[in-house]
């Protein structure tokens, strides 16, 4: 059994920021999961990453990861300055990522964690292919992919073609179908745009769609403002983090992707996906109130975070940390009510703010939890 002092679930953003940090400190440490997995295996080849690029690079102290000098080192000068003023497509994203990766001077244990189990003085965790880690500390960084929403209506609807749009390598490639797209956000505009040209589409939304540059539908500067203020949202009354909290569940779509979704060719429907009384006749999909049969409905239906959407950890394990609203209750070093076991990303948001739903949080984590590790 391989023994450390502290064991980093996930390898995303967070997961090797956090693994830059406590490398650069060398303080002793393993870190397993599938690396940068969301933009790999479920984002769309046709499409750029949401964030722009200065809040979209990896953590490391030295700026070793600065996205602008890996573009500009890497493509010529002039197609170097096309790509820094747009959104970054996700090809150049993915080969930054993995200049990332052949750069990192650590092992990456590439298994999903099946168990998380607490011990007397520490943890065990278990791997997919067996392998077992004790650590004295835990740090959860697993992203969203646990967090996958499915309305009610859609939950008992078993389909191979019922697909969220987590899984995009299961629809990407369809053509001449009739699909039904459920939802407001960028992840059903980048679907419709990818679909556009070989299929029909039917796109339905509770309400109209927002059309804005930035994740959220405010000022650029008052959005960059906000996320690089994440450190302060902790010391923050909880009733304005909450508030905050509010204005950062919107749903917008980039105005790039307007043109192909809102054109003539998209037929649009304004309903609750509760409503339509969506069901299965035989391979196909009915829906009673539209009155139309669909071959494929994918739901760009988001993510709802709680924290027992982490089915690896031990229920006892679980059930002892302290949360409100679903969401654990943190310290400022990201610390649970049980000693040294960590969760950051979107979980921790209510605590410090929006920006742990992006990239850009990630400083902030490994700074912190690199520094708690030195104290102790």
């Amino acid at each position: 059994m391989m023994k450390t002092k502290i064991f980093i679930i996930g390898t995303g953003p967070y997961g090797i920021s956090i693994a830059n940090a406590l490398y650069k400190k060398k303080i002793p440490f393993a870190i397993a999961g599938k690396m940068f997995s969301l933009w790999y295996d479920h984002t769309l080849d046709s499409m750029s990453i949401r964030s722009d690029w200065h809040s979209s690079e990896i953590y490391e102290a030295d700026d070793r990861y600065n996205v602008k000098d890996f573009i500009y080192k890497n493509y010529p000068k002039d197609e170097a300055k096309k790509i820094m003023s747009h959104k970054l497509p996700i090809d150049v994203f993915r080969k930054y990522l993995k200049f990332i990766e052949s750069d990192l001077k650590y092992p990456i244990l590439s298994h999903h964690v099946t168990k998380l189990t607490k011990i007397e003085n520490g943890f065990i965790s278990e791997l997919e292919n067996g392998e077992k880690i004790e650590s004295e500390s835990v740090v959860i960084a697993t992203g969203i992919e646990a967090h996958k929403h499915l309305p009610k209506s859609l939950q008992n609807l078993n389909s191979p073609n019922l697909i969220h749009t987590w899984e995009v390598h299961k629809y990407e490639h369809w053509k001449n179908k009739n699909v039904l797209m459920i939802g407001a956000g960028q992840s059903a505009g980048e679907g419709i745009v990818h679909l556009y040209d070989n299929n029909k589409i039917t796109w339905l939304t509770r309400k109209e769609p927002v059309f804005f540059s930035e994740p959220l539908n405010l000022p650029t500067p008052i959005f960059k403002f906000t996320l690089h203020i994440s450190p302060y949202f902790y010391f923050m009354p909880n009733w304005m983090r909450k508030k905050f909290g509010k204005i950062f569940v919107i749903s917008t779509i980039t105005p790039d992707l307007q043109e192909k979704t809102m054109s003539e060719k998209v037929t649009k429907v304004r309903a609750d996906v509760e409503e339509i009384g969506l069901e299965i006749r035989g391979e196909k999909f009915f829906s009673k109130k539209l009155n139309q049969e669909f071959d494929g409905v994918v739901a760009s239906t988001g993510y709802i975070l709680n924290i027992n959407n982490l089915k690896f950890v031990d229920t006892t394990l679980l059930n002892s940390i302290k949360v409100q609203d679903n969401f654990p209750l943190l310290d400022f070093d990201f610390q649970t009510n049980v000693k040294n076991l960590f969760i950051v990303g979107a979980l921790s948001e209510p605590h410090y703010g929006p920006a742990q739903k992006f990239i850009m949080g990630t400083r902030h984590a490994a700074v912190r939890i690199a520094k708690w590790a030195e104290k102790n």
